[in-house]
C-alpha cells in the first residue's frame, strides 16, 4: 500500500485451516513522493515465484534475487523482499550492497 496523498485503508484479513494468513510491510516513501496517488496491491502466494535448492525455498516477493524476478517492483525505493523457508540446520547468505539497511525476522 503506498497512501500517497490519501486512501480508505481497512484491515481485512483471509482466514484459513491454520489462522490468519498474510502480513504487510510499511515503508516510509520519500518527501518528493508523499503526494502521489494512493495505490494498493495485492499479492498471492500463486504469484510469487520461487528457487527451490538444498532444502531452502525462497520466494521472490519484491525485485529481484538470483535472477527471478518478484511481482512487486519498488526498485525506485532499492527494495528486495523474500521470503525463505529453511529446513533445519540449512543456512542462507544474504549480501547487502554497503548503502543499504537489511531485516531479517
Amino acid at each position: 500500500m503506498n497512501a500517497g496523498r490519501a486512501i480508505l485503508h481497512q484491515e481485512g484479513r483471509g482466514r484459513s485451516s491454520d489462522g490468519i494468513q498474510g502480513f504487510r510491510f510499511w515503508i516510509n516513501t520519500l518527501r518528493k513522493d508523499k503526494l502521489n496517488a494512493p495505490s494498493y496491491q495485492v499479492i498471492k502466494k500463486s504469484k510469487m515465484k520461487s528457487i527451490e535448492r538444498e532444502g531452502k525455498i525462497i520466494r521472490v516477493i519484491a525485485v529481484h534475487y538470483k535472477d527471478v524476478l518478484g511481482p512487486i517492483c519498488k526498485s525506485n525505493l532499492g527494495i528486495t523482499m523474500l521470503h525463505g523457508t529453511l529446513e533445519e540446520g540449512v543456512e542462507i547468505d544474504f549480501k547487502c550492497t554497503k548503502d543499504k539497511q537489511g531485516f531479517c525476522f
